[in-house]
Formats: structure tokens, sequence, C-alpha cells
């Protein structure tokens, strides 16, 4: 089965047997066109991306700060009072 395309013309809107008996027609219509707006502003691809960029940066400051922490210092450059090496 293919994968979906990123495409809101392709998009799907699912609603459960429960909503449908616990919603009027009008209520549903107004859950469903709500949705649908996330679907236009493809609010789901946003997130996406803001999560990920955030991971990403999460990640490699935790690798800054586990090299600051385990790196080895260069004994050469300390003494001439140049930069701090870090080895990973």
């Amino acid at each position: 089965m293919p994968l979906p395309r990123e495409e809101p013309e392709h998009a799907a809107v699912a609603v459960t047997t429960g909503i449908l008996k616990m919603l009027s027609k009008e209520e549903l219509m107004g859950v469903i066109g709500h949705e649908l707006t996330h679907v236009k502003n493809r609010d789901i691809l946003v997130s996406t991306v803001a999560a990920t960029l955030a991971g990403a940066i999460a990640m490699l400051s935790r690798m800054a700060q586990f090299g600051a922490m385990f790196g080895e210092v260069d004994p050469m450059k300390k003494a001439a009072g140049g930069e701090i090496s870090w080895s990973f």
C-alpha cells in the first residue's frame, strides 16, 4: 500500500462510531471542519519540523556537554594558552 501524499488534497479525517453516536450532525460538521483547517494550514508539518529542529539542538548541546566533561585536554595547547580541544 503506497504512503499517503503530503498534499492536503490527499488528506483523510476519520471519525469513530462513538463520536457519530454522541454528536448531532451540526456538531459533527463543526468538528470535521475544525480538523480540515488543521490539514489546510499544514499544522502537523509545522509541528514536525519544529520538533525535529528542537531535538537536533538538544542533541548537539548534550554532545557538547559530555565532550566538555569527558573530553581530553591537549596539554600543549593548554600550556601555550591556546584553545582546549575535545576528543570524542
